[in-house]
């Protein structure tokens, strides 16, 4: 029927009455006025189910301040243009993730994964996309900077290219191994022999000290640490040869656990002398 005449059953005190009536109803407008103004949260998600324009589920999702009912009537939109408008205008989180999931559309979800307004939204349209299909640098960083998945973030730091996203990376990430990703694909001197006298774990100062070659180095502070730390006695050895710091090598002379290292310190120290 295409109006409803028993009006008392849509006024009827029990819900469960009124759900009744709405199942007999085809009238969209009128499932509409029952969706927007029925006192019951369950008669209005019944009114919900039997209404098919898509633009009057997006106005109920809009202005229903249900939160049941909103998600209920996102559930039902399958236009594309209209679900990225909720993605990009409801105040509800999870009324934008019902959005998103209903969305196939790979331009529209790179734009949220891109643009979106939180996180949670961006991974869940990046999740749909994909990130074996993303490419672009921006995106790549933002899961770089958000994601709690350090072999994520590790993986995806192998595909930018970006100078300055890499140095982000390497300065920013909390995770040796991502910033080890990192510092691989970096061939800037500047930002190496920074990586080399900055970076808090000896391993990444050892990897940049590798790219620049122990025998391109000059600072002292570089050299000094190398010396103290590497595992390789032969490099802890150029390193030597090149420090000036009298007290460190009569240190390193006297005291070094490898004979090697001890004799290259003594005829530095002799060299100085």
């Amino acid at each position: 029927m295409n109006s409803y005449d028993d009006i008392s059953e849509l006024e009827h005190e029990d819900a469960n009455v009124r759900i009744t009536a709405v199942k007999k109803i085809k009238d969209q407008k009128l499932l509409t006025k029952i969706a927007l103004n029925d006192s019951s949260w369950k008669v209005r998600r019944a009114a919900i189910e039997y209404i098919n324009d898509e633009f009057i589920l997006a106005e109920i999702v809009k202005n229903n301040s249900n939160k049941r009912i909103r998600r209920e009537a996102v559930s039902k939109i399958t236009n594309k243009d209209i679900l990225s408008n909720i993605v990009k205008t409801s105040s509800d989180l999870k009324v934008r993730k019902i959005a998103i999931d209903q969305i196939n559309d790979e331009d529209i979800l790179k734009d949220i994964a891109k643009n979106g307004c939180d996180w949670s939204c961006r991974r869940l349209a990046i999740n749909k996309i994909g990130i074996e299909n993303i490419d672009e640098e921006n995106i790549l960083m933002d899961i770089v900077n958000n994601d709690a998945d350090r072999n994520v973030r590790s993986s995806l730091t192998k595909k930018i290219s970006n100078v300055s996203l890499l140095e982000n990376i390497v300065k920013n990430d909390s995770d040796v191994n991502v910033r080890m990703v990192a510092i691989e694909k970096v061939n800037d001197v500047d930002i190496l022999m920074d990586i080399a006298k900055n970076d808090s774990d000896w391993s990444c100062r050892r990897l940049a000290i590798n790219k620049i070659g122990i025998m391109n180095i000059n600072d002292e502070d570089i050299l000094l640490d190398v010396a103290k730390n590497d595992s390789d006695n032969s490099i802890r050895c150029l390193a030597i040869k090149k420090i000036n710091d009298m007290n460190f090598l009569m240190d390193i002379a006297k005291y070094d656990s490898d004979v090697n290292v001890r004799m290259v310190a003594i005829e530095k120290v002799n060299d100085v002398d």
